[in-house]
């Protein structure tokens, strides 16, 4: 493991003492990069114990870390795609909601 992907795994294990799963101490196993700027990484991270997956967003301060957690299903694949995706529009939703609720009418109805 070279010296960056150290301090990058390293940013995870300080973020995560306690997996918010299964509760265990220092579970932080593999650690993918899914996009790195300066002082900014969006990680994915699994639990050693329960394997649950984690998106990590870490963002290096003068004085120490910040960072929020996400248990997630995701692949870092999936998350990468996702993150590149447009954003849903108050149109999609309400054209979402027309679809489902005239699909359920006709089921009713029938």
């Amino acid at each position: 493991m070279n010296n960056m992907n150290h301090s990058i795994h390293e940013f995870a294990v300080q973020l995560i003492q306690n997996c918010p799963v299964c509760q265990k101490v220092k579970p932080i196993g593999i650690v993918e990069v899914i996009d790195e700027k300066p002082m900014n990484y969006l990680l994915r991270a699994s639990c050693k114990f329960c394997n649950s997956g984690m998106m990590l967003k870490v963002q290096v301060m003068p004085n120490g870390l910040f960072g929020s957690v996400l248990v997630t299903d995701l692949a870092a694949n999936e998350i990468e795609r996702f993150r590149k995706e447009k954003a849903v529009s108050v149109d999609h939703v309400i054209n979402a909601h027309s679809l489902s609720d005239k699909a359920w009418k006709e089921f009713i109805n029938s």
